[in-house]
């Protein structure tokens, strides 16, 4: 089988952060408890306008979970704020393993449907630690590993097992590889050692789903991929009953939930990831990443501390800095310096505003209708971060470009 080169081993061994030492393996009541949720996903087009999400983009990250509301993790307001463009879809969407929690900065991984923004649709990206997305794994390297180094690759299906190997499908066909030709409903996996291996053939997973269900419509294609508690699961291309819930692959196949469970009125999913068990991630989002000059805006934060008093910063510059000691995302993604954030921390205007019993709030805010704020990565707007003060930990950035 066929190794990396130094510069794909290299770029493959920095997608895992360093782990100890495998996970226990969960009891069979634990795995049922945590394959209600919450599952952080993206949708293969917009959900229907009766899920009431804030934003219903293709990129935007949803957090569900059976039997309640579902709410927007991460807007496209957020992915301006984070990556400096607003990416068209999320195809793949991970939380890479040893990070520090799955609200950090450093804990994301994700790929995109399309080229844009700089990257490539077989590029693995992350978060730089300075703003911005880095290519964590290029589609060269991953190629480079496959044996087809002039071939075309998309990644639209992503995971780590709990060892920090990396999990993926592709979402075409792909030829004359070292492990034969690959299907867009295969899983394959990176080793250690940066070779590749087959772990589920596209035929092994139509098979799951017909113990499943006790039917034959075919899957299509593997859209979704995570590994929880020893199994793999995945969300499927089709059939259209069941492509808005996930599908235990191993030894006991089963359909999680039926898909009305989850509250996205059977939207197709796209991207899949378990926050894990300790569910928190508290986020912001918006209703829009563009606006006008004194437009309303619409904002909600979910997975806060029900009750807790939830400070709002606002600044027109962004400058990531780490050196506060604060949770969750972890980084200030403010500049310090800003000039209408120290004019608001001076005179004692910055919001404050209070979670709900269910660790949820909404506001409606006014921009400026003189000021249009400060330039980073080439919008001229406004960005927010929320802090927890029960916990202090500070959400994700998002940023309002003002037309």
């Amino acid at each position: 089988m066929s190794c990396l080169t130094l510069t794909g081993r290299l770029a493959l061994a920095s997608l895992a952060l360093p782990l100890s030492a495998a996970a226990a393996p969960l009891q069979a009541a634990d795995v049922v408890a945590m394959e209600a949720g919450p599952w952080i996903v993206s949708t293969t087009s917009p959900a229907p306008d009766g899920a009431g999400l804030l934003d219903s983009s293709d990129s935007t990250m949803i957090r569900m979970h059976v039997g309640k509301t579902p709410r927007v993790q991460t807007s496209m307001a957020g992915w301006l704020a984070l990556t400096g463009f607003e990416p068209s879809d999320i195809d793949g969407f991970a939380l890479r393993p040893g990070s520090q929690g799955p609200a950090h900065r450093s804990s994301m991984a994700f790929s995109l449907l399309t080229n844009e923004g700089g990257f490539r649709d077989g590029d693995i990206l992350g978060l730089a630690p300075g703003g911005g997305a880095t290519v964590l794994v290029s589609e060269d390297a991953l190629l480079q590993t496959l044996g087809v180094p002039m071939g075309s690759i998309d990644v639209d299906a992503l995971a780590y097992d709990d060892t920090g190997r990396m999990l993926f499908s592709t979402q075409g066909f792909l030829g004359g590889t070292v492990l034969g030709d690959v299907n867009n409903g295969d899983i394959l996996r990176i080793e250690p050692d940066g070779s590749a291996t087959l772990v589920q053939t596209e035929d092994q997973v139509q098979g799951a789903f017909v113990l499943a269900t006790g039917r034959a419509d075919l899957i299509g294609d593997v859209h979704g991929l995570e590994y929880l508690g020893g199994n793999l699961y995945v969300a499927l291309q089709g059939p259209s009953d069941v492509d808005g819930s996930l599908l235990r692959l191993g030894q006991q196949p089963g359909i999680v939930a039926p898909e009305d469970s989850f509250g996205l009125l059977g939207a197709e999913l796209d991207a899949i990831a378990h926050l894990g068990s300790s569910g928190t991630w508290p986020a912001v989002s918006l209703d829009q990443s563009l606006g006008a000059p004194g437009a309303i805006i619409s904002g909600q934060g979910q997975g806060f501390t029900p009750g807790a008093p939830i400070l709002i910063l606002i600044g027109g510059q962004q400058g990531f800095s780490s050196g506060y000691g604060l949770g969750g995302f972890g980084e200030l993604a403010l500049d310090p310096v800003d000039p209408w954030l120290n004019v608001l921390i001076q005179v004692g205007g910055l919001p404050i505003v209070y979670a709900d019993k269910d660790g949820f709030f909404g506001v409606d805010f006014g921009l400026s209708s003189t000021d249009v704020g400060g330039k980073w990565m080439g919008t001229t707007g406004w960005s927010l971060q929320a802090i927890d003060l029960a916990t202090m930990e500070l959400t994700a950035p998002v940023r309002i470009a003002v037309q």
